[in-house]
């Protein structure tokens, strides 16, 4: 027999993470009449998008339901693998004006500060991801609470005053991405001037002129698989003597052969990061494919400094 270990847990956690957070006179459309699934792909009309669920996941509408005011699960798909349980997948949508005071970021903080006080692990937050015209947020997390580790991410954006997420349930972290990177392929966000590439749209599809560079921004995640040569920074001595330790976060811009052609600071200890610049400069990658065209990317890098003991 198959089991679903994951058994709407994170749903009822996330449940009561909504309980905690509503506020009175709120008003509360629901989404449940909006959406139907068509075979294989979900449409929203509410929230004004289709999903066309990948390859090997199979729907269960009948695990489908309101949480609360509004909030709703609004899809939930498994997918066999080789252990005894099956892989989930959620799409869940939460009103926005909840939480006035949360941004996207904020509101998956919001969320990943309540599962890890559930025990689960963070294993990457500030994860940010562009899917269309819509822009995620991302954590991914191992829950060890049964009787083996389960790897999650949830990636959520902002849409029509609503958070709507994604979580994606699996046994093996290094699949977390490529699920994730699925969603380029499987969403179509209406009103988009251009519909993501495999899922059929009434909206003309222009073919991309071959004479124009392609371009891209990508997750960390994402880039650091592409990662051939990562120079490592030599420890500045001011640093090293002032027993200064801390992380340098970095925006770079990737040509189409892989070499770094800019880094610019986002954060950082003033005396760690000049030679974090430096050594990202250097780094290699392979080439980021689009549709078969290499592209130039724009990703996040983050570069930790340490001391390590005498």
């Amino acid at each position: 027999m198959r089991v679903t270990r994951f058994s709407l847990a994170g749903v009822l956690l996330y449940a009561c993470f909504v309980a905690a957070q509503n506020s009175p006179g709120i008003p509360s459309p629901s989404v449940a009449d909006a959406g139907a699934l068509d075979g294989s792909t979900y449409t929203n009309r509410l929230l004004d998008f289709s999903f066309a669920l990948p390859t090997g996941w199979e729907p269960r509408q009948d695990l489908a339901h309101e949480l609360r005011d509004g909030s709703f699960v609004l899809l939930v798909a498994d997918r066999e693998n080789e252990t005894p349980y099956r892989d989930r997948l959620l799409i869940i949508s939460d009103i926005a004006a909840r939480y006035p005071s949360l941004s996207l970021s904020g509101y998956v903080h919001k969320l990943a500060e309540s599962w890890h006080t559930q025990g689960s692990e963070i294993l990457h937050q500030g994860l940010d991801e562009d899917v269309g015209s819509q822009h995620f947020y991302r954590v991914d997390y191992a829950d060890p609470s049964g009787p083996a580790v389960l790897y999650k991410t949830f990636i959520a954006t902002q849409r029509r005053g609503f958070f709507l997420s994604w979580t994606f349930v699996v046994q093996r972290k290094e699949q977390l991405t490529e699920l994730v990177q699925s969603l380029h392929h499987s969403v179509v966000f209406r009103g988009e001037n251009t519909p993501i590439t495999g899922v059929i749209s009434s909206h003309p599809v222009q073919p991309p002129d071959p004479s124009k560079p392609l371009k891209v921004r990508v997750s960390e995640s994402v880039s650091q698989a592409l990662i051939k040569t990562a120079v490592q920074p030599t420890y500045p001595p001011e640093a090293r003597k002032q027993h200064v330790e801390g992380t340098v976060l970095m925006t770079a811009d990737i040509s189409e052969a892989g070499d770094v052609e800019n880094v610019r600071l986002i954060s950082g200890d003033p005396l760690l990061a000049p030679a974090a610049l430096t050594a990202v400069k250097e780094w290699k990658y392979t080439p980021y494919l689009l549709n078969g065209r290499a592209a130039k990317v724009e990703t996040q890098v983050t570069v930790i400094f340490t001391l390590q003991p005498d």
